[in-house]
């Protein structure tokens, strides 16, 4: 379909609520990769939906 970008591969990335993970996070998005992240527990901190 046109405007549809191909997805590029798969990524996990740990530590995603870092201030580099969330950087490079959002920059593999653009870049059309598919991106899992791993995080600490939600407990007493807010979720990040990517």
């Amino acid at each position: 379909m046109e405007g549809e970008k191909m997805e590029k591969g798969r990524v996990c990335v740990t530590g995603g609520t870092g201030f580099l993970a969330s950087w490079l996070i959002k920059r593999l998005l653009e870049d059309s990769y598919s991106v899992n992240a791993t995080i600490r527990s939600s407990s007493g901190s807010c979720l990040l939906i990517y």
